[in-house]
């Protein structure tokens, strides 16, 4: 039985991957499974796992569950969940890398303040390693249920964004509460998100860096500019709004719920944004998907007695009446204004 188990999907990583495995092999912490789930890629990738498997000092805590096909990376989280022989878990990405004291740090905050998770401070950076954003967490230690998601959509909502990497998590929390990846390509982590963070009642940060996310040049995020969008991307966009607004409704006894519904209709805004800027390149995209897209759930009481939020919300209600049509012209006039914003910054 191991302490903690780092989980890592590997998938077409061969340029990552070697720097990924040896940050995590030189952690301090010693109880440590490394669990490869190979994704059957078509590079190299896993030869360099098999490689360090047979000649790193720690080859022996690496174990691989090769899929029998590719599944994506929310099935192979999940295999991940369900396989792990750590009692505490923790997410990486292949061709992300941590601090050699990462696993040390995160260990030792929740054996010692008998949290459900502890989340930790982290940096983007550019392929060649230049820190391009830090994301620094303030110190605390919080037993108390709801304080995590208040946060999330409250004052440390440009922190605790939708990630599941850098976190410790208790897996016995996980498992009992049978949390898992929904099967979506895309933003699986802010649905995973989603579903965890209203559940923690105890919950710890720390304000040290211990991870890199690096931001690769040929990322896709939902919607880069290409010559072809798949419309089924596009769709399950609209299902992942469609699972935040279904969200809300279960949670609107939630303290958060509020401030939750205007974090989701932003995100929803800005997925509408997106499909209307590319939709020269998203075949047989309609205006009825892009209204589906900002379809806003709340009722006009609950409009009406949303405090600070009415204004906002009387907009999107009055907005989600309307055809169409009409409400993409209100979007154009909308995304000149959002984007001439974002090229003044």
């Amino acid at each position: 039985m191991y302490e903690v188990t780092i989980a890592i999907p590997v998938y077409n990583v061969e340029q990552y991957i070697l720097k990924s495995m040896k940050s995590a092999l030189s952690q301090t912490f010693q109880s440590i499974e490394f669990l490869i789930i190979d994704d059957k890629g078509a590079d190299g990738s896993m030869d360099i796992i098999y490689r360090l498997q047979l000649e790193h000092l720690r080859g022996k805590d690496i174990r691989v569950i090769s899929n029998e096909k590719n599944i994506g990376i929310s099935e192979c989280r999940n295999i991940a969940l369900r396989e792990a022989s750590g009692k505490f878990f923790f997410f990486m990405d292949s061709d992300d890398y941590i601090s050699e004291d990462c696993i040390e740090r995160l260990y030792n905050t929740i054996i010692t303040e008998k949290v459900e998770l502890v989340i930790s401070s982290y940096v983007k950076v550019s392929d060649g390693g230049e820190i391009k954003e830090r994301f620094l967490m303030p110190e605390m230690v919080v037993c108390k249920a709801d304080e995590l998601a208040t946060l999330r959509f409250g004052k440390l909502h440009h922190l605790l964004m939708g990630f599941c990497w850098n976190i410790l998590y208790d897996l016995s929390f996980i498992r009992s509460n049978n949390l898992s990846f929904k099967r979506y390509h895309k933003s699986s982590d802010t649905v995973f998100c989603l579903d965890l963070f209203p559940l923690v009642s105890s919950f710890a940060l720390l304000p040290v860096i211990t991870y890199y996310y690096v931001i690769r040049p040929n990322s896709l995020t939902s919607f880069h500019v290409r010559e072809e969008i798949p419309l089924a991307e596009v769709k399950e966009q609209i299902s992942i709004r469609d699972y935040a607004k279904m969200r809300i409704m279960e949670l609107k006894h939630k303290p958060y719920f509020i401030k939750m519904s205007s974090y989701v209709m932003h995100y929803s805004y800005n997925g509408a944004l997106a499909l209307l800027k590319n939709r020269s390149v998203i075949p047989a995209l309609t205006s009825t998907e892009i209204k589906q897209m900002i379809s806003f759930p709340l009722s006009l009481r609950m409009v009406l007695s949303s405090g600070a939020y009415r204004s906002e919300f009387i907009a999107y209600y009055i907005l989600s009446f309307l055809p169409a049509w009409c409400e993409m012209i209100f979007l154009r006039r909308m995304m000149k204004h959002y984007y001439r914003k974002r090229n003044e910054k």
